[in-house]
């Protein structure tokens, strides 16, 4: 197969802030150890990042909106060498922002301000889609009639669709879904989707046969935390090991990581089950690594480092 690939979905400027406790209202906290960074963020620049790492032929579609964000995102996507001919500015709309405070004792609260994420145009993604790529990445960060869109023009080329389901909880998320390739989601997904609790083998297996009741897609695929990765394919299963120790954390850049490096090694090996155990070593570099936002997105090198040490990869 070829190394084309279409992300279609959110970028936003992310200010990461770690704190000692959250202010009382009315209260002006002053913190001299905390820290706060303003960075490059979302899922649709975390998957065309680890993409472009692999060297990959990678196309961007997304929406910004006129401000100082918008300037700092482009040049950001200038040195990460991330094409943007579908990268649109509405000129009345901010740029998505996200706000994450991060207590000492864990607790981590989040406000998003979607802005122009929203507003991605149909007549970017059918001009990105006529690019003919190997694989499209979207997730549920996409506004329904959007993600119905991009799966019709899929459907319409043949062109195979991975989708990413964290964070849906209800089927009506999933309207206008036709077809995938490879369909995702955590146990909490599919407990809301399908009112079955991935717990044994047994309800995995229930909950995989509901899924595939409610979208139509070639493989299933379940993250089980610390247990594993369940993947369905209509008829058989089979699970795998996570690298990730204590499971991971399966939040922001991790998540999104898992979900890129799942597609890129599919697209590369055409084995479900190989491009899984390269996406957990993927999974379990980020969700160990010390970076923040987009400076915990690994390289090949070493997610193919954990691939050795576990003994999945040899030279």
């Amino acid at each position: 197969m070829g190394n084309k690939f279409l992300v279609v979905g959110t970028t936003e400027t992310c200010l990461d802030m770690k704190i000692k406790q959250l202010p009382f209202s009315a209260e002006t906290l002053t913190e001299n150890d905390g820290t706060h960074l303003l960075c490059p963020g979302g899922n649709a620049l975390f998957y065309s990042k680890l993409l472009s790492e692999h060297g990959c032929d990678v196309k961007l579609c997304t929406c910004l909106g006129r401000d100082r964000y918008r300037d700092m995102l482009l040049s950001y996507y200038k040195d990460a060498r991330i094409p943007t001919e579908f990268v649109h500015t509405e000129p009345d709309m901010q740029t998505a922002f996200r706000v994450r405070m991060t207590e000492s004792n864990g607790m981590s609260r989040e406000i998003f301000y979607p802005g122009a994420s929203a507003a991605i145009k149909s007549t970017a993604i059918e001009e990105a889609c006529e690019t003919c790529p190997d694989i499209v990445l979207c997730d549920a960060d996409l506004p329904p009639e959007k993600l119905a869109f991009l799966s019709s023009c899929c459907e319409e080329k043949g062109t195979p669709v991975f989708f990413d389901a964290t964070g849906v909880s209800a089927t009506v998320a999933l309207k206008g879904l036709e077809r995938c390739e490879m369909f995702v989601c955590g146990a909490n997904e599919a407990n809301k989707l399908t009112s079955i609790k991935p717990e044994t083998m047994d309800s995995c297996l229930k909950a995989a046969v509901r899924l595939a009741s409610i979208v139509s897609s070639k493989y299933y695929l379940i993250k089980l935390g610390e247990r594993g990765f369940y993947i369905y394919d209509g008829k058989y299963f089979v699970l795998v090991a996570n690298f990730a120790r204590d499971g991971g954390n399966d939040e922001g850049v991790s998540k999104a990581v898992f979900f890129s490096a799942l597609a890129y090694a599919y697209n590369e090996y055409g084995d479900p089950e190989k491009a899984c155990k390269y996406a957990s070593a993927a999974f379990a570099v980020s969700s160990g690594s010390a970076g923040n936002g987009i400076s915990a997105v690994p390289t090949e090198n070493r997610i193919k480092r954990i691939l050795r040490e576990n003994g999945v990869l040899r030279d």
